[in-house]
């Protein structure tokens, strides 16, 4: 920190035009020996006086919380397990399901809320309509706007299945790039201190209001303790977690023999349990996101981490080389039908071409060198072959039914339709449309088969909030002190039991800043937060919906 502003940092306003303190007009260098004694005095004070509110967890929805309740005057103590802030953002490609967007009429996306307020309905089955009609109607302003203003830049858009326009943002830097710009804000507040690696196991209540957290360092195992007029759980999903995943497991879907762990690696369902602690509510476990593209992550050999890999040129095929689904349905409709097949896992098959289609979830996998280096090149992990011959003999599939798979494949994109499975047809023909390359033949060599498994993800239910967050208790009634944002909420039922995609971090960055702002004014009063949101009911309208891509 450099003097101005460590000085700034501990309450002096100085004039960084001619570097001396306004009103004494003392110069700066008399001040830099005496920084250190300044800064330890001044963090020690903090530490010892208790903040407005304390948020467990340090990922999307735990910053945005802390920066909007910070910005509103609060002061904020953010705990994490971890060292690093992040979550399970950091991870993900950082896309966010937008209603509006200044991006969408840039690039002939036509797009309503009502349009979107559908959509969400029919695909998610039983997601929870006020919330929706609440996020399609801010998602631009409070979402799309705000991250603009912190300096993101969305710079792609597609549509995912069930979608009826392109509404999935993306930017350049992926989750980090969201991540990042509220965490450095948080920073820059002066109001919000973070405190890392600590694990918080119980929440404290008197009175019937929760009033703090409780916990051990993870590192040095000293206990931990703070108090705070409100607190907020933000810890994130289940999905790491495998028991808890198979004990919720959905019943209408068999559980793997095998399946990869690809959410946060903290993504435990800490949140869950200390929300039950208090006497909160957790309702539809069973509600879970999981992916079909699982690949076995080559950075944790023998771990059972997974990363999500696609690529919109590529086919899926089974142990016996034949295709068995839509690759571009939804998630949901692809691992109902991988499932299915021997072993319940499938490859992925593309050529040299669709080699530069790939995309793997996560921001530090944005670079292609290190695609290449790590997972196409690695051949314990990937299959390569100069013909479809030797790459169907190294897979171990049946030679004559693989290459009749391709050459009908071949055939399907060469007449522009798809009769096995409607992948694309007269009416959605392979050429390039927005956000999505050209669908080819697959006939450049060399030619690649990675091998792909159901792998965890999302957690779409959890602890049950209002739409203010509050969490709730057995009476469906609001537990003085304690709120909850972000995954560890399901989202707030937003999905039902199907995500849009781009409809996990959105959701997340709109509750905290709901939430932020109505904590906001526990800065002058212990009273309860005013609500933020009412949402209005859902408009009447005729909606045409296009084939989905």
């Amino acid at each position: 920190m450099e003097v101005v502003e460590a000085l700034r940092f501990i309450g002096f306003n100085v004039d960084r035009v001619d570097g001396h303190v306004w009103g004494a007009r003392i110069p700066v260098r008399i001040f830099r020996p005496l920084i250190g004694v300044f800064l330890s005095a001044s963090l020690l004070l903090a530490e010892s006086l208790p903040p407005d509110v304390v948020v467990v967890g340090a990922g999307i929805a735990g910053l945005t919380t802390a920066l909007e309740a910070a910005r509103g005057g609060a002061t904020v103590a953010v705990v994490d397990l971890a060292s690093v802030f992040g979550g399970h953002a950091v991870v993900s490609e950082g896309g966010l399901a937008l209603v509006g967007t200044p991006l969408q009429e840039k690039l002939g996306s036509r797009d309503s809320p009502d349009l979107a307020y559908q959509d969400f309905l029919r695909f998610g089955e039983d997601a929870n309509a006020a919330w929706v009609r609440l996020y399609v109607d801010r998602s631009r302003k409070d979402i799309y706007d705000w991250m603009v203003a912190l300096g993101v830049q969305f710079d792609g858009l597609s549509r995912a299945p069930g979608n009826s326009a392109a509404r999935f943002h993306v930017n350049p830097r992926r989750g980090f790039g969201l991540v990042e710009p509220v965490y450095r804000e948080c920073q820059k507040s002066g109001k919000v201190t973070f405190h890392w690696n600590v694990r918080v196991t119980r929440l404290t209540q008197q009175g019937g209001q929760v009033n703090g957290i409780e916990g051990l360092h993870e590192r040095t195992g000293a206990p931990f303790r703070l108090s705070a007029k409100a607190v907020v759980l933000a810890t994130g999903g289940f999905q790491s977690n495998l028991e808890l995943v198979k004990a919720n497991w959905p019943e209408t879907l068999p559980f793997p023999p095998k399946i990869l762990i690809g959410a946060g690696i903290n993504a435990q369902g800490s949140g869950l349990d200390l929300a039950r602690g208090a006497g909160g509510i957790v309702e539809r476990l069973d509600h879970q996101w999981n992916y079909p593209r699982g690949l076995p992550d080559p950075r944790y050999p023998g771990m059972n981490r997974g990363l999500n890999f696609l690529n919109p040129l590529g086919i899926f095929v089974n142990r016996t080389g034949q295709r068995f689904v839509n690759e571009v349905a939804a998630s949901s409709v692809i691992l109902k039908a991988m499932l299915q097949q021997p072993e319940s896992r499938g490859w992925m098959v593309f050529d040299s071409v669709g080699r530069n289609s790939i995309l793997v979830s996560g921001t530090d996998w944005a670079d292609p060198k290190r695609v290449d280096e790590l997972i196409l090149r690695n051949p314990n992990l990937v299959h390569r072959a100069d013909t479809l011959s030797q790459l169907a003999e190294k897979a171990g599939w049946p030679t004559e039914a693989f290459l009749a798979t391709i050459e009908r494949f071949n055939r399907a994109v060469e007449f522009g339709n798809d009769l096995d499975f409607d992948r694309f047809n007269p009416q959605n023909p392979p050429s390039a449309r927005l956000g999505r390359p050209a669908i080819r033949p697959i006939a450049v060599p060399p030619f690649f088969a990675a091998p792909l498994y159901p792998m965890t993800r999302k957690s779409m239910g959890g602890v049950v909030v209002d739409l203010e967050c509050r969490v709730l208790d057995v009476r469906r009634q609001p537990i003085p002190g304690l709120y909850a944002a972000g995954e560890v909420t399901g989202f707030n039922g937003l999905n039902g039991k199907a995500g849009l995609e781009g409809t996990f971090l959105g959701p997340s960055i709109l509750q905290g800043r709901i939430l932020g702002r109505n904590l906001a004014t526990l800065a002058d009063a212990g009273q309860r937060p005013a609500p933020d949101a009412t949402p209005a009911g859902p408009t009447k309208t005729t909606v045409t919906v296009d084939q989905p891509a």
